[in-house]
């Protein structure tokens, strides 16, 4: 199928290792960004709650689009019901 299901109709536990690594990365991140030792090693300093409130919307704006991109290419595709194709293949 050349559209996959998006993650709000697979849920958050659907894959318990994607999940991890995405906890884990998220993790790392902010380990990197408030802790004195890394931010000398990577060069990084803490952000304010104001910064990662905007990191925030960004991210999830563009995860967002992709889910949407999603749902509008299955809706529209004939191989799901639909009766208009956004590309060709």
């Amino acid at each position: 199928q050349p559209f996959h299901r998006g993650a709000f109709r697979l849920g958050i536990r659907s894959n318990p290792w994607v999940l991890a690594a995405v906890l884990g990365a998220v993790l790392a991140q902010l380990l990197v960004i408030y802790v004195p030792a890394l931010q000398g090693v990577f060069d990084t300093q803490a952000l304010t709650l104001a910064e990662l409130g905007i990191v925030l919307i960004a991210s999830s704006a563009a995860f967002g689009a992709v889910e949407i991109d999603k749902m509008l290419r299955r809706r529209l595709s004939p191989v799901y019901g639909g009766e208009v194709s956004l590309h060709e293949a």
